[in-house]
């Protein structure tokens, strides 16, 4: 049962032991007010002197002298009360100054972290937050509390709803609910593994009512107690009020650290010494509610956010992980025979690179079994994956290292994080941020210097030398090497579709095509693998589909996948349809569309102004020639001249028309070269897309000249 506690209970429990001057009250005019006391009945506030003052006039009520508080049933010990009422006056300052705001806004979102000698780390939050609607009520009243009683503990330390008027509910902790989690996906963890969750529901609250959460995590039993960093945002999609991070040390340990979409000066840090601590804080406030904009890269990337680290580089890191990384990358006596018989033949090492690729793919199955921090981040001994043929990224990056090293050529894994994710930082701080692992290769070159290009093993559908574009652009950390590259954004020809159609069009408008369409990178990968995993039925379905949604009520007569089982060839569908009507006719003129979409490929123009970059996976292309024959008796009209051409920074677009004989030949090529568009060069990019759909969409006119 909640217990009722109105402000009028908290401050009628106060006595104060400074004879005057111990509250001061502050007015949202500026004026201030002194005063031996205060009690608060909404809607009136009342000094000790009789002054009554209307309760929306009041901006902050301070307490300035020591006080003592007598605690009775009821009531909280400590600074209850005032918290209370300081929360209450937060509220209804936030409320004035985000009149707009529907869902909640924050008063309160704290930090303190203690990393002690031990390497042991304690964690104390506070999260408080005025929900506005129910929904936002039921997501911020559900808390959970969880264990794994080896390494890490979470606890609620308080948790309470407070009304308008005051009022406290507060969480019996005695109603936590016990339930063990279930593991997920092909990530496969000890049976013995204890972890506990216990669930439960603050009380009382409603749309209106302040909820706050204080929790405290413990982490013990450290694998590597040596190392601690840390990281913080400060703004939220909701505004906030006050958001703080403080550290503590040991008093001889200094932190690193760095900040993102901020200036280090604006989160106002602060140092001291306290006892045996060297304690670091953080902090802003009033910070505006974080607006999104499509395509535009992660979030947290774009909200204010501070990076710690104990270390001041990566050799810690890179020395654990690399003795890791060596003691399991050993060519044993049965790795060099099966290499020696696969790559015998070959005679250049991007031969037997692209085999041992393909074969990667091929053979070893994704699946994760870890137990501890060494199996999940240092993967499994290239021998026991290469004997159970299967593994997860860090053990395919491992094997197929191993494996190029019984070929003779140099590779490394490497880890990663990946790009649907906010930029790692490990280019700029030492700490690990990763989600993923890849492979690092040194080729030779024949006037003596390395090529140092990446692939990334984990999938089962890409050809050489193509890879995963949520790798693309983003650090590298060798830990073997102990180096950080960026892996390149690859040029727009390796994300390329190529497209040749031959479409004949007769008198009535009615289309006959047939389509030839060959792809790389992405594409390739996507369409090999439904090709290969999908049934005839389901991919002829999809590919009738397909020609529908181009040219509604057509008829698929041929969808055909070109090399899908030979993962060493370039994939492609090659199709045939009809299409009824696909030329409209008026008067003399057949009008026809050029059948090349580019909407989805120049995605992102949507908005006028951008405060953020337009964000693209990779890079991409796109090239087109369609040889269209147009009925007897008509020729093209208004055809332009001269090529159109469309150049900036970031992409370029080129296409012509010629006529020979009775066919009419279009070509085109796109090629964008960046993954991000900056808001500068936003304007420029939105008014050159609109100038490319307005030329790909300008229909073609057949005029009849003859009977």
């Amino acid at each position: 049962m909640a217990k009722r506690i109105t402000l009028v209970t908290i401050l009628a429990l106060f006595y104060f032991t400074a004879p005057a001057a111990a509250v001061q009250i502050i007015l949202h005019n500026g004026t201030e007010i002194e005063t031996e006391g205060v009690t608060v009945v909404p809607p009136d506030v009342r000094t000790a002197e009789g002054i009554v003052l209307p309760f929306d006039t009041v901006k902050r009520i301070v307490y300035q002298k020591a006080r003592k508080v007598e605690v009775t049933e009821g009531a909280f010990s400590g600074d209850a009360g005032k918290d209370v009422l300081e929360l209450l006056a937060i509220a209804k300052e936030m409320r004035e100054k985000y009149p707009e705001t529907r869902d909640s806004l924050v008063l309160r979102d704290r930090m303190e972290t203690w990393f002690s000698p031990d390497g042991s780390i304690k964690r104390r939050t506070e999260w408080t937050v005025l929900v506005l609607n129910e929904a936002e009520r039921d997501k911020e009243i559900q808390i959970t509390e969880w264990t794994d009683q080896q390494t890490y503990e979470s606890k609620i330390v308080l948790a309470r709803s407070i009304d308008p008027d005051g009022t406290v509910h507060t969480f019996d902790p005695s109603t936590f609910v016990e339930t063990k989690p279930k593991g997920e996906g092909l990530v496969h963890f000890d049976a013995d593994q204890k972890d506990i969750r216990r669930n439960g529901t603050i009380p009382g609250a409603k749309a209106g009512s302040i909820i706050q959460t204080v929790r405290e995590i413990h982490v013990f039993n450290r694998e590597e107690p040596k190392t601690f960093s840390s990281s913080w945002w400060f703004q939220n999609t909701s505004p906030v009020a006050d958001s703080h991070l403080t550290i503590y040390v040991p008093k001889d340990k200094e932190l690193t650290w760095v900040t993102r979409a901020v200036k280090r000066e604006d989160v106002n840090p602060a140092e001291r010494y306290e006892g045996e601590w060297h304690v670091y804080s953080w902090g802003m406030k009033d910070l505006k509610p974080f607006v999104e904009e499509p395509h535009a890269p992660h979030e947290l990337e774009l909200r204010p956010s501070i990076f710690i680290s104990i270390f001041k580089t990566m050799d810690y890191y890179s020395k654990k992980r690399a003795e890791w990384y060596d003691e399991r990358m050993k060519v044993t006596e049965q790795i060099q025979k099966e290499v020696d018989e696969f790559t015998k033949g070959m005679d250049n090492d991007e031969d037997r690179i692209a085999a041992l690729y393909h074969w990667m793919q091929e053979k070893i199955q994704y699946i994760s079994i870890k137990g501890s921090l060494t199996s999940s981040q240092a993967g499994h001994p290239a021998d026991h994956t290469f004997a159970k043929r299967q593994g997860d990224c860090i053990d395919k990056a491992i094997l197929f290292g191993t494996l190029l090293k019984a070929a003779g050529i140099e590779a490394y894994p490497v880890i990663v994080l990946t790009n649907d994710e906010p930029r790692a930082l490990i280019d700029k701080i030492p700490m690990i941020s990763c989600n993923h692992a890849i492979s690092e290769i040194h080729l030779k070159k024949p006037d003596g210097t390395k090529k140092v290009f990446y692939l990334d093993s984990t999938g089962s559908n890409y050809r050489y030398p193509f890879h995963s574009t949520l790798n693309h652009g983003i650090p590298a950390w060798n830990p073997q090497l102990n180096t950080v590259r960026e892996v390149p954004v690859p040029p727009a020809k390796d994300e390329m579709r190529h497209v040749t159609a031959e479409i004949t069009i007769d008198n009535e408008g009615n289309a006959a095509t047939k389509e030839q369409i060959r792809y790389n990178g992405i594409w390739e990968m996507s369409l090999r693998w439904r090709f290969r995993a999908w049934s005839k039925k389901r991919i002829y379905s999809w590919g009738e589909r397909f020609v529908s949604g181009e040219n509604p009520g057509s008829k698929l007569l041929k969808f055909e996948g070109v090399n899908a089982e030979e993962l060493s060839k370039q994939f492609g569908i090659d199709m045939e349809f009809a299409s009824p009507r696909c030329a409209q006719k008026a008067g003399n003129l057949l009008i026809f569309k050029l059948p090349v979409g580019y909407r989805s490929t120049l995605r992102g123009r949507t908005l006028e102004e951008r405060d953020y970059p337009v964000k693209f996976t990779s890079s991409e292309g796109k090239h087109d020639i369609l040889r269209i024959k147009f009925p007897r008796g008509f020729s093209p009209k208004f055809v332009r001249e001269k090529p159109f051409e469309v150049n900036n920074r970031h992409f370029t677009y080129r296409a012509s028309f010629k006529v020979e004989g009775d066919v009419l030949v279009f070509e085109d090529r796109f090629e964008r070269t960046s993954v991000r568009i900056p808001p500068e060069d936003y304007r420029q990019y939105r008014a050159d897309c609109r100038k490319v759909l307005k030329f790909v969409e300008t229909p073609l006119f057949f005029e009849k000249t003859e009977p």
